[in-house]
């Protein structure tokens, strides 16, 4: 978000080996670009929504931008010769999303082996949690993910239907709601059923 540019494979290859490199051997989660909605660009002009925070944003933009999402899969996937790496989309909303995102990272890790470059082979490819129809859902997406990652803020957001940005709705932000714990409940059976 400080840049001046999407960041080239290169440049995202770079600082992602040095995290890997720094954790020693312990996994390292890295979540792909996660921009839109409060995250904006000065580089790049989303288009105007009513409400961009249920929009045009997260793996929602990277699916639809291939070409973007294809310089960070591969960078990160390269990261991952060096340590044990997992990468985490964001915003996951259907089964299907998540495996268009997991299939397309295959396919540039495929890429790479052809071209000789090595892949970590303990990699792990995961989501996170932070839309309702994930939580209840959790079991379905855990046959295909490796694991999950609570977004609590914005899992209470939009349960709540309340912005967390806004003043006068700070009351709706009740991290132990019954409705919240039950989501994350849910999140957690739904993991476990497939030793996630």
């Amino acid at each position: 978000m400080d840049n001046d540019h999407f960041p080239t494979e290169e440049e995202q290859f770079v600082a992602y080996k040095e995290v890997v490199d720094k954790m020693g051997g312990k996994l390292t989660i890295i979540r792909t670009l996660d921009i839109g909605g409060d995250k904006k660009l000065s580089y790049f002009q989303f288009p105007h929504e009513m409400n961009p925070f249920l929009g045009y944003r997260a793996i929602r933009f990277t699916l639809d931008r291939k070409d973007i999402f294809r310089d960070q899969i591969r960078a990160l996937l390269r990261a991952s010769a060096f340590g044990p790496l997992g990468i985490m989309f964001p915003m996951i909303a259907t089964v299907d999303e998540f495996k268009a995102a997991k299939d397309f990272t295959l396919e540039c890790k495929a890429e790479l082996e052809k071209e000789g470059v090595k892949v970590g082979a303990d990699l792990e490819i995961g989501m996170m949690v932070e839309i309702p129809a994930a939580a209840v859902n959790a079991a379905n997406f855990a046959k295909y993910a490796d694991f999950f990652s609570v977004g609590t803020n914005d899992l209470i957001q939009y349960s709540m239907a309340a912005d967390r940005m806004s003043e006068n709705v700070t009351y709706l932000y009740q991290p132990y709601n019954p409705s919240i714990l039950r989501l994350l409940k849910s999140t957690i059976d739904g993991a476990h059923k497939h030793k996630r």
